[in-house]
């Protein structure tokens, strides 16, 4: 699974149901792109109702609603013109079937291969850490001591966005601000925490801080 120098993190915040795929609709989707260099976050806005998102933080933020995948590759590109990374590592078969339904499959275009990181991480939590169900990141981010938000909805957060901008798309006050970057930090950590307690039981050292802007 390591057999790499750089990898990618993947998570998506959508509408719906998990055990009803025909109800889910794609929100946002995060990524943190990891080479020997740098560790950069990134969230594609798929939802145009969530297009401000974007004017508050467009140092963070690509719109696609057209859920573009070569768009998303010419960003991975930019941030890894070596092509260290050969993996996108998601938390669940959830993301992995999302990504392909939405946006195609990133296997027939590109190097890159989608992995289901959990059985792998489960496996090494187990004889590392002892851990047991439920084998949630949240439960795998605190055993390793990562500090991420905590009593955050993020299916709450886009639909209140959503609600306002519908009313008024040029609402930015501070309550939406506070809103939009409640919902950036807290799939930014979902990506940047799974990097993080893989690489720790995966036994690398010396890892690299998150952006801290998005600390808690």
């Amino acid at each position: 699974m390591w057999d790499s120098k750089g990898w990618i993190f993947i998570d998506f915040e959508v509408f719906g149901i998990a055990g009803a795929p025909e109800s889910i609709k794609p929100g946002i989707l995060g990524m943190v792109v990891e080479t020997p260099e740098t560790s950069t976050y990134l969230c594609f806005i798929l939802d145009p109702e969530l297009e401000p998102l974007s004017q508050i933080y467009p140092d963070y933020t690509v719109y696609n609603p057209t859920m573009n995948l070569n768009m998303i590759l010419h960003h991975i590109n930019q941030l890894d013109p070596e092509k260290t990374c050969k993996y996108l590592f998601s938390w669940s078969d959830n993301d992995e079937m999302w990504l392909k339904r939405f946006f195609g499959d990133i296997c027939e275009v590109s190097e890159l291969r989608t992995i289901n990181a959990l059985p792998d991480t489960r496996r090494q939590g187990r004889a590392k850490w002892e851990m047991r169900i439920p084998h949630s990141l949240s439960k795998y981010m605190a055993k390793a001591n990562y500090n991420y938000p905590k009593n955050v909805v993020p299916t709450k957060l886009m639909s209140e966005l959503k609600t306002s901008w519908k009313a008024n798309p040029n609402n930015f006050d501070e309550n939406i601000k506070q809103k939009a970057f409640d919902l950036l930090r807290y799939n930014y950590h979902d990506c940047f925490g799974m990097r993080t307690v893989m690489r720790i039981l995966d036994g690398h050292t010396n890892i690299p801080d998150g952006d801290g802007f998005f600390s808690c």
